[in-house]
């Protein structure tokens, strides 16, 4: 695996766990 690859993943997981995050503080 790339290491862009890796990376892109993370921030795409961090970026769904941060959308739930504002929708449950919401």
């Amino acid at each position: 695996m790339r290491t862009q690859d890796a990376a892109f993943l993370v921030a795409q997981r961090a970026d769904s766990i941060a959308a739930l995050y504002k929708v449950q503080l919401a």
